[in-house]
């Protein structure tokens, strides 16, 4: 800031404002306990970790589980203020690059509020990981994970769109072919050809359709990221 003699104004140059973050989410409300006499501040929220813009971002609290004599702790995190990032494993499930690896680096430690280990190994999930495009374990099943795309779209198995119409087409070759035309066998040919090449390029015009028309094609034939 300049300032003149008598007679003059003072002008300043205002300082950059820094455009308003979120708004953070009102702090969670107390838990009452599931039986008593409860301990000593169950389920009253404290809040921890390293605050968001001033703001508080996480809360703990403990609680006795139903039928358990242990606390159990809770944490309550603001939605607005965080967001989640997975971080694949470098050993499992390995086979990376992926956009976020462990460990994480010194720059994206410094916004990091809390972190929490995955649980479990690829090995012992026996139900596929389906991630960033790529397909690391093929799912099995009825114990596939649910795979949930950016539009948050949740499948449990991405693959049955396109399985699901070649089904029906083969099934509808059979039918017409024994009671209109043999020559509606050839659907079904043409179909198990389409299959049988899309398992070895990746390539199924079917899946292109489904995506033009806003399905998801499915983790079986979705192009593999580059590294």
């Amino acid at each position: 800031m300049h300032c003149g003699g008598a007679g003059h104004r003072a002008w300043g140059t205002p300082a950059p404002t820094r455009p308003p973050g979120p708004r953070p989410l009102p702090a969670p409300g107390a838990l009452a306990p599931f039986a008593a006499p409860a301990t000593a501040g169950a389920g009253s929220w404290r809040t921890v970790g390293r605050p968001v813009d001033g703001h508080a971002a996480v809360y703990e609290t403990m609680l006795v589980p139903p039928g358990g004599n242990q606390p159990a702790g809770l944490a309550w995190m603001d939605a607005n203020l965080l967001s989640a990032r997975l971080y694949s494993g470098s050993i499992s499930p390995g086979g990376g690059p992926y956009r976020f690896t462990a460990p994480i680096r010194p720059a994206q430690a410094a916004s990091v509020v809390a972190a929490f280990n995955g649980g479990f190994k690829m090995k012992d999930s026996h139900g596929g990981h389906y991630t960033q495009g790529r397909e690391v374990e093929p799912p099995r099943g009825r114990a596939a994970p649910p795979a949930i795309d950016r539009r948050g779209t949740v499948d449990t198995d991405p693959r049955v769109s396109v399985f699901r119409i070649a089904g029906l087409l083969v099934l509808a070759s059979i039918a017409l072919g024994v009671w209109a035309s043999i020559y509606w066998l050839w659907l079904g040919v043409f179909v198990g050809a389409n299959m049988l090449q899309a398992s070895f390029t990746g390539f199924c015009p079917l899946a292109k359709i489904l995506a033009a028309m806003g399905v998801k094609p499915g983790m079986a034939f979705c192009k593999r990221q580059e590294s």
